[in-house]
């Protein structure tokens, strides 16, 4: 039997106009000589992969970064006729572009509309434009790119902050919880800020060049994005996540529900039956590949596969649903006392509690 296609479609496009001081992600500045070559290999790697099974049939596609939109209005046209030809994007109900502010131009929103995304991302992080420029991003106008993506016909339309970053007193924190509702937005994500292993903020850290807030600080600022974003009508629906009722990021949710993923492109990450593997973080030699990029990869026991799909779930707000996981993963029944007895102790602390058959964690 033909084993079923993943559900969600992860495509990692590694170039981005300048390297941000937080960023642990890998991309590269400039190199726009490769932006070819890299979607050509791309589609081959996507052709490669759909080999031996039913040919992709995505339900949500995820273009990520780096900074998809550095690609220009050409470019994600040419990435998505290579989607095109190797895989059936018919049943596609969510597609998303990550953007920075400045990278969202009207010909690049144009082209996304055009290609069939129908929800973009824009990592604002900060309304400081000082602070931004300090961390590297370039400076745009917010409220401009958020219009101009209107305009070019998007309604699901998110942004990401950081909490606790450097120089952003309560104040400025507050502000910028503000300036985003300002901008009647359907999706926002909240992520506390984390000092990665190689990066400029880490050398910053470092050689005590900046001042971090601690841990209390950054919970408290965490606390406070809840508190107004659930007044202003958002739903907590993930850790660091938050929409308006039915705009949900589905491709996120999949993931957390413990579906399948591809992921395509250099340090690119998918999840398929019981394998998962890890694109080689190095874009060049990616294109030298041809297609069969080198890869990090690993073949999990039924057990092992069961658990990460089942307590993914407890990322979510809906939870964890006991008996739906039992069905779905019987390799997990001899085990149900013992995760209910855990479960039924975290709650003494607070951590966890029991809604209507379903398992999931408190705010705190």
């Amino acid at each position: 039997m033909t084993p079923s296609p993943p559900a969600h479609l992860y495509v990692h496009t590694p170039f981005c106009a300048g390297k941000c001081a937080y960023c642990g992600f890998y991309s590269v500045a400039g190199h726009a000589a490769w932006h070819g070559p890299f979607i050509a290999t791309a589609g081959r790697e996507l052709a490669i992969a759909a080999r031996g099974r039913a040919r992709p049939l995505p339900r949500t596609i995820y273009f990520g970064g780096g900074t998809p939109g550095v690609l220009g209005a050409g470019g994600l046209q040419h990435l998505a006729a290579q989607l095109r030809a190797h895989a059936d994007l018919s049943r596609v109900e969510e597609w998303t572009c990550e953007l920075t502010p400045a990278s969202a131009s009207r010909d690049v929103l144009d082209a996304l509309r055009k290609i069939g995304v129908n929800r973009v991302s824009l990592g604002v992080q900060t309304f400081n434009a000082s602070v931004a420029q300090r961390l590297g991003r370039h400076d745009a106008d917010i409220i401009a790119c958020v219009q101009r993506a209107r305009d070019a016909g998007f309604v699901n339309i998110g942004i990401d902050l950081i909490a606790g970053l450097p120089s952003v007193d309560d104040a400025q924190w507050r502000n910028d919880l503000n300036a985003a509702l300002a901008l009647e937005l359907a999706h926002l994500s909240v992520y506390a800020l984390s000092v990665e292993d190689g990066s400029t903020l880490q050398k910053w850290t470092t050689e005590n060049r900046v001042r971090l807030e601690d841990d209390d600080v950054v919970m408290d600022r965490l606390r406070l994005a809840e508190e107004i974003l659930g007044e202003a009508g958002f739903s907590r629906y993930e850790i660091s996540n938050y929409a308006r009722p039915g705009m949900e990021c589905r491709h996120h949710l999949g993931v957390w529900r413990g579906e399948d993923f591809l992921g395509i492109g250099p340090a690119a990450v998918s999840r398929v039956d019981k394998n998962r593997w890890r694109n080689i973080s190095d874009v060049e030699r990616y294109i030298e590949c041809d297609g069969h990029p080198e890869r990090e990869t690993e073949t999990l026991d039924d057990l092992a596969d069961a658990c990460e799909r089942a307590f993914t779930a407890l990322r979510l707000r809906e939870g964890w649903d006991v008996s739906a996981s039992l069905q779905r993963f019987p390799v997990l029944a001899e085990y149900e006392n013992h995760f209910v007895a855990t479960l039924q102790l975290l709650t003494q602390h607070a951590l966890v509690e029991s809604v209507a058959d379903r398992w999931r964690l408190t705010p705190r």
